[in-house]
């Protein structure tokens, strides 16, 4: 076996060789090759041997032969005759102080050579005397042949430590020829420790070896040449004993391992290499042998487990996991993973899902990759597993699912609101067509038409208004005029605002709390939070039930409740109560009616307040309580002014205005004619944008009152030919539109109009109007105008044109 395919502790003794036997005192060569080929006696088969009863003298000159000596004088270190004893088996005498030949000494083994085979030394007993006599005795020269044709390195030492043989591989292996006798414990030229260390012959593994009488077995020495050259060793030194047990030398075997250690180092700085790369990237690795334990991971593996696994463990083989689940939620054991199943089954996986549950309880969405791991025989030696966080994708994934049924739900709601606001448009429209064909066909009943087509038209444009209000709240384009309110004044306004749907429906209202609590907020809005609510009550209680209203102070907060006994709302309508065209009722009746938007709007406008509302009812059946609750001032003033937003306008002062409207539909501009007149005014009508620039040079208004959508010039290229003109300087440009945005606004301002009125327009809007412009006179200023949501703010330059004032 080549020495790079050796480990330490492991390395098989070259053929034949084994030892030397500690306290055999003996040498014994047997050749390997089996008994059936090598009969006794033949030429192949040589035998050195110590018999009982045999005598071994020392060699003397005189004798002659050559010979090994062990224990002998630096002058006769090379050659030992050996004799002849009994039985042809090679003896030597040892002479005494006192000249006699001491008794024979009987040896425990035997050195077998075979020329064919190798060398082998072994511990054992003597071979039968039958069949050692049967093998002829090896010449001292074929002995120390022998020796010097091992493939491994092997010298002998004395007592002394003197160096008393050594073969051709051991001074290829030094570098060196060492002198017999002379040179001690080893031949190299230096000796080195494995970590670099200087080694001192007398401390090395043949000094050890001869001082402790005890065998060494694959210790690693380094030994330099005299070249400068090292090479890695492995040392087998054992005692060599005389009969009496004393340690007469050693016999040192060295098996150079340099090869194998280059190979080793490489294979550790491969590994190196490839654990510093797994280290480096940026997804987690870890491996495990066949039987499941973990033999590696790297820190991004513990960071995603949380948790360091002890390499080797068996508590949780596969995988270093507190726990594992699969996407669905289901438990998953370790020996179930997609690791064991690549170990047991020797195939790869792909992008397979699994979730981690950490020590602390959390959990990660994980995606694995694994590959079985083989050794060179193709056997399966265990597995790499590469995997990654995917707990932000697995979140986005869901997030857009859900994303996606919200769209789906939304889209759903969206065909619902217009079957609904089809049916909310068409009852108050069938209401006053029936009620014109009424007045039309009886005129005693005309006061009881336009009751009802009063109501419908309202109804009407509190449904356009809360549309729009909506498309503004859900494009961030709405905006609040704030300032210090009284919330018991606007309480008052939204019990009187909504007292006729209380009475039509026989209804109970009550209202407590105290009346100094101010907010700083928008009037009108929190009035319209105030009477969305008091309305849902009123509609969804039934008749004869009762509603209550609550304001309180609460710490720095104001607490706004509506209680009612009424319909009350299950768990799942409670959570989506504030979603856009939620409503309990969704049936082809819809006693109740609306869009099912209010709520929305006033969720939305309280949050703008920097508000809170919320909804809790305690099933159908048990009625409903809306909270609002909402910033106090910093400092709490009086009541509220006579004259503070939220009080009654001024009645409109009687004057006769001269009046000039520009519309291209003729019932609008019909209409609009008559109520104007109604009211006192004198109207001139053009239907064209060019015409009515006619009107207004021939005898300029006071008042204009432009469409903007109109045939040829629309209005606001009326309303810049109108600034452009000297002598229409003074006119008081009102934009009359259906169009109401922001957006509709800003273009009017810019265009020269004073003021942009949505339609449809009330008889109160309008004279108050006309009310502003006879102020304006009187004042010779322009002064803000009560709030009907119509007001654009004035153009730059045009303080001294009349105006109509600011209404919102």
């Amino acid at each position: 076996m080549a020495a790079s395919h050796l480990r330490p502790g492991s390395i098989p003794r070259p053929a034949g060789l084994d030892s030397l036997a500690p306290g055999s005192g003996s040498i014994r060569l047997r050749s390997t090759r089996p008994r059936s080929e090598s009969a006794p006696g033949g030429p192949r088969a040589a035998t050195l041997a110590r018999r009982p009863g045999d005598d071994m003298e020392r060699p003397h000159a005189a004798h002659g032969g050559p010979g090994v000596a062990l224990g002998t004088d630096p002058a006769n270190r090379t050659r030992d005759p050996v004799r002849p004893g009994r039985d042809g088996a090679a003896t030597r005498r040892r002479r005494p102080r006192g000249g006699r030949p001491a008794g024979r000494f009987a040896q425990k083994g035997c050195l077998v050579a075979d020329a064919s085979y190798g060398l082998g030394l072994r511990r054992g007993t003597l071979e039968a005397a039958e069949r050692t006599r049967a093998v002829s005795p090896p010449t001292a020269q074929s002995y120390r042949q022998v020796l010097s044709g091992l493939p491994v390195a092997v010298y002998l030492a004395d007592a002394q430590g003197r160096i008393t043989f050594f073969n051709e591989a051991a001074a290829a292996l030094w570098g060196r020829e060492p002198e017999l006798g002379k040179d001690v414990w080893c031949g190299a030229w230096r000796s080195y420790r494995p970590d670099g260390s200087a080694l001192a012959p007398r401390e090395g593994p043949v000094a050890l070896a001869i001082r402790e009488g005890r065998s060494i077995r694959g210790e690693e020495i380094v030994i330099e040449r005299p070249d400068g050259t090292r090479r890695n060793v492995m040392v087998y030194p054992d005692p060599v004993r005389s009969a009496s047990g004393e340690v007469e030398g050693a016999v040192n075997m060295l098996v150079d391992v340099t090869d194998r250690r280059r190979a080793e180092d490489a294979l550790r700085r491969s590994e190196e290499r490839y654990r510093t790369v797994l280290s480096l990237l940026p997804a987690a690795v870890y491996t495990c042998d066949a039987a499941g334990r973990i033999t590696y991971y790297n820190e991004h593996a513990a960071q995603l487990w949380g948790r360091e696994p002890r390499l080797g463990a068996t508590d949780r083989r596969f995988c270093g996991a507190h726990r594992l689940w699969l996407p669905d939620g289901s438990a998953l054991r370790h020996d179930g993973t997609p690791m064991a199943r690549a170990v047991e089954e020797g195939r790869s996986f792909r992008n397979e899902k699994l979730v981690i549950e950490r020590p602390d309880g959390s959990r990660i969405a994980v995606l694995v990759n694994i590959d079985p791991i083989r050794d060179e025989a193709g056997r399966l030696a265990g597995a790499i597993n590469v995997f990654h966080d995917t707990t932000a994708l697995v979140l986005a994934e869901q997030a857009l699912r859900d994303r996606e049924q919200r769209l789906r739900e939304a889209d759903r709601r969206k065909d619902e609101f217009i079957a609904m606001l089809s049916h909310e448009l068409r009852n108050p429209l069938s209401a006053l067509r029936n009620a014109l064909a009424t007045a039309r066909l009886d005129a005693q009943r005309l006061p009881q038409a336009l009751e009802i087509a009063q109501r419908q038209t309202d109804h009407l444009a509190r449904l356009v208004d809360d549309l729009l209000d909506h498309a503004r709240i859900t494009q961030g384009r709405i905006s609040l005029r704030r300032e210090p309110t009284s919330l018991s004044r606007i309480v008052e306004r939204a019990v009187e605002a909504t007292r006729p749907l209380f009475a039509a429906r026989g209804h109970r209202l009550s209202v407590s709390g105290p009346s100094d609590l101010r907010v700083h907020g928008d009037p009108t809005r929190l009035e319209q939070v105030l009477v969305n609510l008091l309305s849902n009550a009123a509609k969804y209680t039934d008749p004869g039930g009762e509603v209550a209203v609550s304001l309180a102070g609460d710490g720095g907060e104001a607490v706004l409740r509506v209680a009612d006994n009424g319909a009350g709302m299950t768990p799942e309508l409670l959570q989506q109560v504030f979603e856009p065209f939620a409503q309990a009722d969704r049936g082809l009746h819809r006693p109740q009616g609306g869009l099912g938007i209010g709520l929305t709007l006033a969720r939305r406008l309280v949050e703008l307040h920097g508000g809170l509302i919320e909804g809790r009812s305690d099933g159908p059946g048990r009625g409903s309580e809306f909270t609002v609750r909402l910033p106090l001032l910093l400092e709490q003033q009086g009541g509220v002014a006579a004259g503070e937003p939220g009080t009654a306008p001024r009645r409109a002062a009687r004057r006769r205005a001269r009046i000039l409207m520009v519309e291209d539909n003729p019932d609008a501009a019909e209409s609009l004619r008559l109520l104007l007149e109604v009211l006192g005014h004198e109207v001139a009508v053009a239907h064209d944008g060019d015409a009515g620039l006619d009107v207004a040079r021939a005898r300029p208004p006071e008042v204009m009152l432009v469409d903007i959508g109109l045939p040829g010039a629309d209005g606001f290229e009326i309303a810049r030919r109108v600034r452009c003109d000297p002598a229409l300087r003074h006119v008081t440009l009102v934009a009359v539109t259906g169009y109401g945005r922001d957006e509709d606004k800003r273009r009017s301002r810019e265009a020269g109009f004073d003021h942009h009125l949505v339609k449809p327009i009330d008889a109160e809007t309008l004279a108050r109007v006309v009310a502003r412009l006879e102020s304006r006179e009187a004042d010779g200023a322009a002064a803000p105008g009560e709030g009907d949501g119509s007001a654009v703010a004035p153009r730059e330059g045009a303080a001294a044109a009349p105006r109509l004032g600011a209404t919102r």
